[in-house]
C-alpha cells in the first residue's frame, strides 16, 4: 500500500527542513566516489577528505564547520525550534546563545565521561554526512538522552530516517562510526559492533532498545502535528502492516589516518591537491 500523496509530501516537507545544507559540507569536504565488483554484488562507497585551498587542506575551516552544527547534534527539535520562537518574538538572541552553550557543555561531558577512545567527534561527523548527503534528519537525539536526560541508550550510535520514492519505503538509518588509526582495524570494529546490535535482543540494547528511544522521544521537524509523528512511528510498531514497508540500512562511518598530507611539502598549490587525489584514490 503506498503512502498516500498528502502524508508524503508532509513527510517529504519534514525531512527536507530537517536536514543541513549540502552546499556548506561539500565547502569542506570533497567526495571521491568508489565502486568495485564483489561476488554478484557491486560495492559502493564514498571517501572524504578535506576540501583544499591554496594548495592546503582546510583543516581550521572544517573545524569550526563542525562546532558549528553541535547544537543540531546535541539538542532535540523542539528545544531549538521554542528557542528560536522566544528569539524572534522577545528579539532576544540569548535564548539561542543558551542553547549554544548547553549544546558543547553536552558534549564535553560526553568526551569527559566516555572512555579516551571515545567517538563523539566520529559520530558528530556522521550526523553531518546522514543529514547534508542522504538527507536522513535525526529522528531521535541520542547524545541529550544519554547526557541531559541520564537515559541508557546503548545501541546505533545514531539514529536517522529516509524515504525512498522508489520502492515507497521508509528508511531507518542506523548510524555506526569509529575513530580508528587503520581502515581495515576500524571496518572490523564496525562489522563487530553492527553484528552484536543486530544479534540483541536483551531489550537493553540493541536495535529493539533504540525503537523504544524513538517512540519514546521522537524528535523530528514538524513533529507538532501529531498525525505526521504517529505515522511515522507506525512503521516501528511489529503489529502494524507498516512496518513491513520499513528498510533498515546501516550507516557506516570511519575515519582513519593516511599520512599523504605529509606528502605534499614542496609542492606548487597546482600540484599539491592533484598528487593528493591520485595517491588518495591508490589508497
Amino acid at each position: 500500500m503506498s503512502i498516500e500523496g498528502a502524508w508524503l509530501a508532509e513527510l517529504e516537507t519534514s525531512l527536507a527542513l530537517s536536514s543541513r545544507s549540502v552546499d556548506a559540507f561539500h565547502a569542506r569536504l570533497t567526495e571521491h566516489a568508489y565502486e568495485w565488483p564483489y561476488g554478484d554484488s557491486k560495492v559502493n562507497a564514498r571517501f572524504y577528505y578535506l576540501t583544499f585551498r591554496d594548495g592546503l587542506p582546510t583543516a581550521e575551516e572544517f573545524l569550526i564547520y563542525i562546532s558549528q552544527q553541535i547544537v543540531q547534534f546535541c539538542i532535540p527539535y523542539e528545544e531549538r525550534w521554542e528557542a528560536l520562537q522566544k528569539a524572534y518574538v522577545e528579539g532576544d538572541s540569548a535564548y539561542t546563545t543558551e542553547l549554544t552553550h548547553k549544546a558543547r557543555d553536552l558534549f564535553v561531558k560526553a568526551r569527559k565521561e566516555g572512555k579516551s577512545t571515545s567517538g563523539e567527534p566520529a559520530e558528530l561527523i556522521l550526523f553531518l554526512i546522514l543529514e547534508s548527503v542522504l538527507k536522513a534528519p535525526q529522528i531521535a537525539c541520542k547524545m541529550y538522552l544519554k547526557t541531559s536526560q541520564n537515559v541508557p541508550v546503548h545501541g546505533a550510535d545514531s539514529v536517522h530516517v529516509g524515504y525512498d520514492s522508489e520502492s515507497d519505503q521508509l528508511l531507518m538509518y542506523w548510524g555506526e562510526s569509529k575513530l580508528y588509526g587503520d581502515l581495515l582495524g576500524g571496518i572490523h570494529a564496525i562489522s563487530s559492533s553492527i553484528s552484536e546490535f543486530v544479534k540483541s535482543n536483551d531489550g537493553k540494547s540493541g536495535k529493539s532498545r533504540d525503537i523504544e528511544i524513538i517512540n519514546d522521544h521522537f524528535s523530528l521537524s514538524g513533529d507538532g502535528n501529531s498525525d505526521l509523528k504517529e505515522r511515522v512511528l507506525d512503521y516501528f510498531d511489529p503489529y502494524s502492516p507498516k512496518s513491513n514497508e520499513r528498510r533498515d540500512v546501516y550507516a557506516c562511518l570511519e575515519c582513519f589516518d593516511l599520512p599523504l598530507y605529509e606528502q605534499l611539502k614542496g609542492l606548487s598549490p597546482e600540484q599539491a591537491e592533484h598528487v593528493f587525489q591520485q595517491e588518495f584514490q591508490k589508497k
